[in-house]
């Protein structure tokens, strides 16, 4: 391993030109590597090889998908959760968000897993999801009641008009 006086870190290399350079192999028993990528949904975002040469995000592509079917949940799972504000005990910067542990127990799914299979935050892309099926149901319900609304808007006129003298 090198690591020269510019920071650069190499592993398999006495000339490393950025700031991990690997040469050789590189193991994951999870299959996964995970990175805070720009532009993509939720910190920690899987990363695939794209077959260029290059690795990148891999979380919204079709082909990397099966067994693709409409989510079972919204709005009434969305209900149950907690939004929060709070203090980093770290840092002490003030932010928004959930609480792993309460959205894990709603679903599973919003809970982000480390290597050693114990929680370890919350997985915002994935509620995302959930948030998006919500409103879609929210706007179904809106749809329902505007339609009653104009249905009986009309009754009254018809009733109106035929009391009209």
């Amino acid at each position: 391993m090198t690591i020269k006086t510019t920071g650069n870190v190499g592993i398999g290399t006495a000339s490393p030109i950025e700031n991990l350079q690997v040469v050789g192999n590189i193991f994951t028993s999870s299959g996964k590597f995970r990175s805070n990528m720009p532009g993509t949904a939720g910190a920690g975002a899987t990363v695939c090889y794209s077959g260029s040469g290059y690795f990148d995000a891999c979380t919204s592509l079709r082909k990397f998908k099966t067994d693709i079917a409409p989510i079972d949940i919204g709005l009434e799972t969305v209900m149950r959760l907690r939004p929060v504000s709070y203090t980093w005990k770290a840092s002490g910067q003030k932010d928004i968000g959930f609480i792993a542990e309460e959205a894990s127990a709603i679903d599973a799914r919003f809970g982000s897993m480390g290597t050693n299979g114990k929680l370890t935050g919350v997985e915002y892309s994935h509620m995302v999801a959930v948030l998006t099926k919500a409103i879609q149901e929210l706007k179904a319900a809106n749809d329902d009641l505007r339609s009653a609304n104009d249905a009986l808007t009309k009754r009254v006129d018809t009733l109106e008009a035929a009391r009209a003298p």
